[in-house]
């Protein structure tokens, strides 16, 4: 994946409110661009609030976790390590597990309850509580885009760190396409919560992910959920008489807070190319 450099992905991502079809354009065209363009946007808040630069000619390849060669492969690896130094940075650093996660979508009271906040931890300023907190985005055609930027930044956030720590320069987080054959586990790694040296703190296990039954064994049941919407040549659609077309309805952008519900077809979309790594948060409405 080549990511656009910062000030290009600001450029262009100031576009987007007033995006409209140009002459000989369209609309399918012109969505997609929209889509394009609103990638930017998300990504571009997030790196540009995190202070993370990416390269314009350093080219990353994303991998299936479940082709590595190893359940620790050295992919997953860095991972770890990557996450892990995210997670000692504190809840006020932009560049933390615990603000990206926020930016995602935060309940103070039940992160306190499953142990991921401390009322002591030291909180952002209002103003980027206000400006990056409780982003997530759902109901709309702007879910995909969205949280493609989303996994973007995150992604960089991650990479500076592998580096910063003696890592490859071109490291990318895994994916997790659990429609192959016999790929529809948590990946082991991500399962466990020890090391591969048999020592605990994993820090890509989280013991609060319960699976399907409740009963800790993680897995998507695929035969709940299929690939459809990748058959819908229209990226928007409209909310009533018609197709929620491939991306959703267009009815502009909503926050976890005026979220209400989400689409059964964006939550099958985008759990294809979710990352393993990436925990879902259940305080935004999916």
């Amino acid at each position: 994946m080549r990511v656009p450099q910062i000030a290009d992905i600001a450029r262009r991502a100031s576009e987007v409110l007033n995006l409209r079809p140009r002459s000989g354009h369209s609309r399918t065209n012109y969505l997609s661009e929209k889509s394009q363009l609103a990638v930017y946007a998300s990504a571009a808040a997030s790196l540009s609030m995190s202070g993370i630069k990416e390269e314009a000619d350093m080219t990353n390849i994303r991998k299936n976790v479940w082709e590595l060669g190893a359940d620790w492969a050295d992919p997953i690896l860095w991972y770890a390590r990557g996450v892990k130094a995210m997670k000692a940075r504190a809840l006020n650093e932009t560049t933390g597990w615990q603000f990206y996660g926020a930016i995602h979508g935060i309940d103070q009271n039940l992160w306190q309850q499953l142990g991921y906040l401390n009322p002591e931890d030291p909180m952002p300023s209002s103003a980027d509580q206000t400006t990056y907190w409780n982003q997530c985005q759902h109901g709309s055609w702007y879910f995909l885009p969205w949280h493609r930027g989303y996994v973007i930044a995150f992604e960089a956030v991650v990479r500076d760190a592998v580096v910063k720590l003696g890592g490859p320069a071109d490291w990318a987080i895994p994916y997790w396409n659990y429609f192959k054959p016999n790929q529809f586990q948590l990946p082991p790694a991500f399962a466990s919560p020890n090391w591969p040296d048999g020592q605990g703190d994993n820090p890509l296990f989280v013991q609060q992910r319960y699976g399907p039954d409740n009963d800790g064994n993680v897995f998507v049941p695929i035969d709940q959920i299929n690939l459809s919407a990748l058959a819908d040549p229209a990226f928007t659609g409209v909310a009533n008489g018609g197709s929620p077309g491939f991306g959703g309805v267009n009815r502009g952008s909503v926050t976890a807070a005026q979220s209400t519900a989400g689409s059964r077809r964006n939550r099958t979309i985008t759990f294809t190319a979710w990352s393993a790594g990436a925990t879902r948060n259940r305080t935004c409405p999916d």
